[in-house]
C-alpha cells in the first residue's frame, strides 16, 4: 500500500493588524462655570466657533481675537467669511489687514493675500506686521531672497514683532551657527525702541552664567516695555527657571497688574512665591488672580492654594487644643446647615408637628486610633462618613418622618470634631442624651470599620429613658457604597419608631428627596466641607488652618453642576459662599461668575430654583436682578419665598 505524500503546506503570509488609528485631536473649550469642555475638531469647527464669531461679529477687537484664536486652532477655511467682515468694520485697518492677510495665506490664496498686504503698504504708513506678512507671502512662493529683504525693513520699522524676530534670529543661526544668531539680535537691538531682542541676549547670558548682564539687560527692557506681558512673561519664566526667584520679586511683581497682563505672567510669579517661600506675597497675589473669575484658571488657582497652605502648615505647625484638659464641646446641629447659613428659609422645611427626639452621634473608627480633627474627606473613607453621616441622616429623618433629629458631633476646640476609636461607651451615649435642657428620647450611633477588601457598617438605636440600646443593624459593603449603606441602616433603625407608634412617616415632600448614588456620595463630602467651615466660622477652630478651602468651594460648585436638576447641591454651594463671607474672607468673590451664571439660568418663578439661586444675586450686589426675583415671586403668589428673600437684605 503506498503512503500517501504529504505536500509540505506553506503558511500563509502572516498579516500584519492594520495601524491603529491615530486619536482623533480634540481641542477644550470653557462654559460659563469654568468646566473643561473637550470637544473633536469637527465639534469645535461646528459649534463653538460659529457661535463665537456670532457672538462678536460686529465688536471688532472681540472678532479679532476669535479670528486669532481660530487661526490657532488651524481653522483658517472657517474665518473667510469673518476676516472679510472685520476687513469692512474695523477702525484699525492695520489689525483687519493683517487677519485677512494671514486667513488668504493659511487657504491657499497667495495671490489674495498678496494684493490685501500690498494694497495697504500702498496706502498707509510703512508697517512691521503688514511687512513680516508680505514676506511670509514671498517665502510660500519660494523667493527667499525677497523674503530676507523684507523681514529686515520689517525689524528696522518694528524690532519687537516677536513672529519676525524669531525668524531672523533663525535665519541667522542656520547660517552661521550660533555667533551668527547672537549677531543677528545685536543688530536689531540697535534698533531705536527695540526690547524684544534684549530678551533673548539676556536668555544667553543667563545660560553663560552672567546674571548681572542678563539684569542690566532686564531693566533696560523694563524702561521700555514694563507694561508689555511677553516682556514680564520672559523675564519672570527665564529668572525663575535659573533659579533667580528674589530677581523675579525685584523686576517684575512690582509692575504686573492681574487686570491688564495675561495670566501666565501671574502663574510664573505664583511659582516663583512658592520656590523662595514668600507666602505672604503668593497668597495677595493668589486671590488677585482668583477675582478675575477666569474660568479656564480655577483648576491652577485652587492647585497654588494648595502648594501655598503647605507652607503655611508648615511654618503655624500642628493645631493646638484651646483648653486642653477640658472635655469636648458638643455641637448640636438640629437644621440642615444650609438652612442656617442661607437665612433660615424655612418654606423649605416639611410642616409637621414634631414628637420624639433623635440624635445622631458622631460614628467611631472600628479598627483604629482615635482622631481628632483633621479636614473634610470624601465620603468613602472612616473621618468623612464618621462626620458627615450624622448631619445627612438627619436631614433624611427630618424631611422623612415627625421625630426631631438632630446631629450630635463633639469638637475639642482648636482640632476639630473627635472620632472615637472602636465605639462610644455606653455610658457618654446615655450622658449626652440626658444632658440638660437638650434631653434626648433616642441615640443613633455606631462605626466603620474598612479594610482594602471591604468597608462594615453598624447603626445602634438607644432609648435613652431605658439606658440602653434597643435595636441595632449593620451591613458589609464596599468603600463606594457605604454611605448609601448608613443612611438606609439609619432610616430603617427609625421606622422600628413609626412601627411602635412612637413616630410617624411625612408623605413625600415638595421641596426634597433623599439623595442616593453618586449623589449622596457628594453630599456626604459637602456635609463634612459645610461642618468645616461652620467650625471656622464659629471660633471652634482656627480659621487661619482651613486649609484647601478653593477646593471645597470647587467640590461644592462641581456637586452643583453635575446635578443641575436638583436643589440640594445647589443649596450646599450657596451655603459655602455665605459662610466663607461671614468670616471675612474674600475668597468667594472668586466664585461670583458660576454664581450669577447659576443664578441667571433660572427662568421659571415656580421654582425652588429659581428663588434659592437669587442669593447669588445678594452675595455680588446684582440688587436690581435680586428685587426683580422677590417681585416676580410675589406675583406668583409665593409670598412666603419673597418674604425670605426680601429678609437677606
Amino acid at each position: 500500500m503506498a503512503l500517501l505524500r504529504r505536500h509540505k503546506r506553506t503558511p500563509p503570509p502572516v498579516e500584519e493588524p492594520p495601524p491603529e488609528a491615530a486619536p482623533e485631536a480634540r481641542l477644550t473649550a470653557y462654559d460659563a462655570y469654568g468646566r473643561a469642555v473637550s470637544l473633536t475638531r469637527e465639534e469645535y469647527r461646528t459649534r463653538v466657533l460659529p457661535a463665537t464669531l456670532r457672538k462678536s461679529w460686529d465688536n471688532p477687537p472681540a472678532l479679532y481675537s476669535a479670528i486669532v484664536q481660530g487661526l490657532r486652532d488651524d481653522f483658517a477655511e472657517d474665518l473667510l467669511d469673518a476676516s472679510a467682515h472685520l476687513a469692512e468694520i474695523d477702525p484699525d485697518p492695520e489689525r483687519a489687514t493683517t487677519a485677512r492677510g494671514i486667513v488668504l495665506m493659511k487657504t491657499g490664496d497667495l495671490d489674495g493675500a498678496d494684493e490685501v498686504l500690498r494694497h495697504f503698504h500702498g496706502t498707509h504708513d510703512p508697517s512691521g506686521v503688514i511687512l513680516t506678512n508680505l514676506a511670509k507671502v514671498a517665502a510660500e512662493r519660494g523667493d527667499h531672497e525677497r523674503a530676507h529683504d523684507l523681514l529686515a525693513e520689517a525689524l528696522q520699522i518694528d524690532p519687537n514683532l516677536e513672529n519676525g524676530l524669531l525668524w531672523w534670529a533663525a535665519l541667522a543661526r542656520e547660517q552661521g551657527g550660533e555667533a551668527a544668531y547672537l549677531e543677528a539680535l545685536d543688530a536689531i537691538a540697535e534698533v531705536q525702541g527695540s526690547w524684544r531682542p534684549q530678551l533673548w541676549l539676556a536668555r544667553h547670558r543667563l545660560d553663560e552664567g552672567d546674571l548681572d548682564g542678563a539684569l542690566e539687560l532686564y531693566r533696560a527692557v523694563l524702561d521700555l516695555a514694563a507694561d508689555q506681558s511677553d516682556a514680564l512673561l520672559m523675564i519672570s519664566g527665564d529668572l525663575g527657571n535659573a533659579g533667580h526667584v528674589e530677581q523675579v520679586f525685584e523686576l517684575v511683581m512690582p509692575r504686573y497688574v492681574p487686570e491688564r497682563h495675561a495670566l501666565s505672567v501671574g502663574f510664573n510669579l505664583l511659582n516663583a512665591s512658592v520656590q523662595g517661600g514668600r507666602r505672604t506675597e503668593g497668597e495677595a497675589l493668589l486671590h488677585r488672580i482668583g477675582l478675575l473669575n477666569a474660568p479656564h484658571a480655577r483648576d491652577q488657582v485652587a492647585a497654588f492654594g494648595r502648594s501655598l497652605d503647605e507652607r503655611k502648615a508648615a511654618e503655624l505647625g500642628p493645631p493646638q487644643a484651646s483648653e486642653p484638659e477640658a472635655a469636648p464641646t458638643i455641637v448640636d446641629v438640629p437644621r440642615p446647615l444650609w438652612h442656617t447659613y442661607l437665612g433660615r428659609p424655612d418654606w423649605l422645611l416639611p410642616s409637621a408637628e414634631r414628637r420624639a427626639t433623635v440624635g445622631i452621634l458622631t460614628l467611631a473608627d472600628a479598627t483604629g486610633d482615635e482622631r481628632v480633627g483633621g479636614g473634610p474627606e470624601a465620603a468613602t473613607t472612616v473621618g468623612g462618613l464618621a462626620r458627615s453621616t450624622p448631619l445627612a441622616l438627619a436631614e433624611a429623618l427630618l424631611y422623612t418622618t415627625d421625630v426631631e433629629p438632630m446631629a450630635i458631633i463633639p469638637v475639642v476646640r482648636g482640632l476639630g470634631a473627635v472620632v472615637p476609636a472602636e465605639g462610644w461607651p455606653p455610658e457618654d451615649v446615655i450622658d449626652v442624651g440626658r444632658t440638660e435642657g437638650a434631653e434626648l428620647n433616642y441615640i443613633v450611633t455606631g462605626s466603620v470599620a474598612q479594610s482594602d477588601a471591604s468597608t462594615s457598617v453598624r447603626l445602634e438605636l438607644w432609648d435613652i429613658e431605658r439606658g440602653e440600646a434597643v435595636d441595632a443593624l449593620s451591613k458589609e459593603t464596599t468603600a463606594e457604597d457605604a454611605g448609601t449603606a448608613l443612611v438606609d441602616l439609619g432610616q430603617q433603625l427609625v421606622s422600628r419608631l413609626v412601627n411602635e407608634g412612637r413616630a410617624s412617616a411625612l408623605a413625600d415632600p415638595t421641596h426634597y428627596a433623599v439623595p442616593a448614588g453618586a449623589l449622596l456620595d457628594g453630599y456626604l463630602a459637602a456635609c463634612d466641607e459645610l461642618f468645616a467651615l461652620t467650625l471656622a466660622g464659629e471660633g471652634l477652630t482656627d480659621p487661619e488652618r482651613l486649609y484647601g478651602e478653593r477646593d471645597l468651594l470647587n467640590q461644592l460648585l462641581n456637586l452643583t453642576l453635575a446635578n443641575r436638576q436638583v436643589l440640594l447641591p445647589k443649596l450646599a454651594f450657596l451655603a459655602g459662599l455665605v459662610l466663607n463671607r461671614a468670616r471675612g474672607s474674600g475668597i468667594y468673590q472668586e466664585y461670583r461668575a458660576p454664581a450669577l451664571a447659576m443664578a441667571d439660568a433660572e427662568r421659571d418663578p415656580a421654582t425652588d430654583a429659581f428663588a434659592v439661586t437669587a442669593v447669588a444675586y445678594q452675595l455680588f450686589d446684582r440688587g436690581d436682578a435680586f428685587d426683580a426675583r422677590v417681585r416676580q415671586l410675589g406675583e406668583q403668589g409665593r409670598q412666603a419665598v419673597a418674604d425670605w428673600l426680601a429678609s437677606l437684605q
